[in-house]
């Protein structure tokens, strides 16, 4: 997204993100931004510092990213070296001067793009947990729990210490502690092999939104090229249309030319018969003085 008052360097530098790949809305004021921010959700944003309005760039900046998520680059022609120099220590920010080579804009882009699609990837991926250490974790647990079944069962048995006086079902109650230590033994199993199929599961479905995520930017990146090759189609076809234009202008300018050189001429020409016209009616003049004078001898 674009940040920037000056409507003409709005539309050059949006012209200009669209012939590197970039779809890019434009924003005239802070108010603008923050509405189009939360509509479109960029990927980065280019602010100019030097806004119309109540607030600047920077105030703008931290209005709708305070938690430093999105990419900001600061695109202005401020010379404030100790300026620039602050805001490129910030996290998820950098500043490129307004009178810079078109290349450092767009590394700087290039860079915090990259940036920002490891961090969405890296939110997309789920904590892996070994299998190995979650199943002896629970066969761990279940030996503990099976030991204290069995100390249950045999704190309940009191009896003396001879051997005649030992009751009859001590035997039967030891078989039903290994029934139970087998019991219990055989549950725990099921029970971390069902965690394990549910890891499984789990893992496996992270897998598919992490497959689908990537299903989805492989098709917004044809999608952005595809458009970015049809503008740049367009952009031939503009040109050719100048080179044209250019070339129609040219001949009317030798057209223009003649016709002025034509002109001249008959502008020249003019001039010549009005100098013959004055030469003629002053010999009228003169043949006409001649003529009166001689009527005049003839009248004496």
């Amino acid at each position: 997204m674009v940040v920037e008052d000056d409507g003409i360097l709005a539309t050059a530098l949006q012209v200009k993100l669209e012939n590197w790949g970039y779809k890019s809305p434009v924003a005239f004021t802070s108010q603008d931004a923050v509405k189009q921010f939360h509509k479109t959700k960029p990927d980065l944003v280019i602010m100019d510092i030097t806004l119309k309005g109540k607030l600047n760039g920077i105030e703008t900046a931290e209005l709708i990213d305070s938690e430093l998520q999105t990419p900001i680059i600061y695109y202005s022609s401020s010379t404030d070296k100790e300026l620039s120099a602050r805001l490129k220590n910030i996290q998820n920010r950098d500043y490129v001067s307004k009178t810079s080579e078109d290349e450092t804009l767009r590394s700087s882009i290039e860079k915090h793009i990259k940036l920002k699609s490891n961090r969405d990837f890296e939110k997309l991926m789920t904590q892996k947990t070994s299998r190995k250490d979650l199943t002896d974790f629970n066969k761990e647990e279940g030996d503990v729990n099976t030991n204290r079944n069995l100390n249950t069962l045999k704190n309940n048995v009191s009896y003396p210490d001879t051997e005649s006086s030992k009751p009859k079902n001590v035997e039967a109650m030891n078989d039903k502690c290994a029934e139970a230590n087998s019991v219990s033994s055989v549950g725990t199993f099921n029970n971390v092999s069902n965690f394990d199929e549910s890891i499984e599961a789990k893992n496996y479905g992270s897998h598919q939104t992490i497959e689908t995520e990537l299903k989805k930017l492989e098709t917004n990146f044809t999608k952005i090229f595809k458009d970015s090759k049809s503008q740049h189609q367009k952009i031939v076809e503009l040109n050719n249309l100048v080179e044209e234009y250019k070339g129609l202008l040219a001949e009317k300018d030798i057209q223009i030319n003649e016709l002025k050189a034509e002109q001249t001429k008959l502008e020249e020409r003019l001039i010549e018969s009005k100098d013959q016209f004055r030469t003629v009616l002053n010999e009228m003049c003169s043949v006409n003085d001649q003529i009166n004078k001689f009527i005049g001898t003839l009248n004496d």
